[in-house]
């Protein structure tokens, strides 16, 4: 019996290149660290893509019933960041890909510094996670690196140990 996909949002596939283990609180963090994890893995598994409410969100204490409820306005806003990564990655909405071509597509197709353009308004957008989990990534595969894949859920980052503990413990942005 096949296994059911994973359902991410379009810009979700930006936000694992820079998950740092930080997030809206336990509960958040530990399926981000899961999901972040299982999109990592070398056999990769099959994404569903969302331009709503996916995997991630539905452990995130500010989703309600109409999606996003950061602000009055996140839903839209965050619904169009969907749009344009799916629109990026020549994707659209209800495609479903391996997380190992989409790992490479984004590789190939956003460029760290896009993330700026792509990302804006975003709260963790000016830690810039982000971007060097993708430059890190695109390094990796520019290598030869195993394609860069590992189930390493910190191996996408350019942190130490330490570091990662110490914003770990300052949860930023809450």
């Amino acid at each position: 019996m096949p296994q059911e996909p994973l359902h991410l949002r379009g810009h979700h596939l930006l936000c694992a290149f820079g998950f740092r283990g930080l997030g809206y609180g336990r509960e958040f963090v530990e399926n981000m660290e899961r999901i972040v994890k299982v999109f990592f893995a070398p056999e990769g598994v099959e994404i569903e893509l969302l331009a709503g409410p996916d995997d991630i969100c539905g452990a995130c204490p500010r989703l309600q019933e109409e999606g996003c409820g950061q602000a009055a306005d996140a839903e839209p806003r965050t619904r169009a960041r969907d749009i344009a990564v799916l629109e990026r990655l020549g994707l659209k909405e209800g495609e479903r890909r391996t997380s190992i071509a989409l790992r490479g597509l984004v590789a190939r197709r956003f460029d760290p510094a896009l993330l700026r353009r792509t990302c804006a308004g975003c709260g963790w957008l000016d830690k810039g996670y982000c971007e060097k989990g993708l430059e890190a990534f695109q390094q990796k595969l520019s290598r030869g690196d195993g394609a860069g894949v590992t189930t390493d859920k910190t191996a996408t980052t350019a942190f130490s140990r330490k570091e990662r503990r110490e914003r770990k413990e300052r949860q930023e942005p809450g």
